[in-house]
């Protein structure tokens, strides 16, 4: 009987948590005005010395990679999901147990491996619950700068 009982709340569990998935599916916000300049405007320069003047000059060399820039401007989208001005909104639409900021990160971070087995496109979130409120506060500082990787220049 018990075994029963608790494969029934396993599977009501699995099922909440399945709807939460598809509602935070349907509720990605867009990529905001800053972050979409912020990309539009990203260029990788390369410094040129001037034997001459001895004056250092900038080259524009090339910007992000195209698939590459998709990756970043998904991760934006889904830490602008986990941004704490949006959670609330959210937990109206969100079953209870979404209400625990954890378990939020994780449904979140189930929601953004099923969105990436969808699309195709590669969303850099860690499953590491420090790692990902670090780079939301990072996010929510500085915007996409903070998820264009350093290897890309400037």
């Amino acid at each position: 009987l018990h075994r029963k009982q608790r494969k029934d709340e396993e599977q009501k569990t699995d099922r909440r948590k399945d709807s939460d998935i598809l509602k935070l599916l349907n509720m990605l916000p867009p990529l905001s005005k800053r972050d979409d300049e912020i990309f539009e405007s990203y260029v990788i320069e390369k410094e040129i010395l001037d034997r001459e003047t001895k004056q250092v000059t900038y080259k524009q060399v090339s910007s992000i990679d195209q698939d590459r820039e998709l990756e970043y401007r998904a991760t934006c989208r889904w830490l602008q999901l986990l941004l704490n001005d949006q959670k609330e909104k959210l937990h109206l639409h969100l079953s209870e147990s979404c209400h625990n900021p954890e378990h939020f990160r994780e449904v979140v971070l189930e929601a953004s491996e099923k969105w990436t087995e969808e699309t195709g496109i590669k969303v850099n979130l860690s499953s590491n619950h420090n790692v990902i409120l670090r780079k939301v506060r990072a996010f929510k500082k500085d915007g996409a700068k903070s998820v264009i990787s350093k290897n890309w220049g400037n």
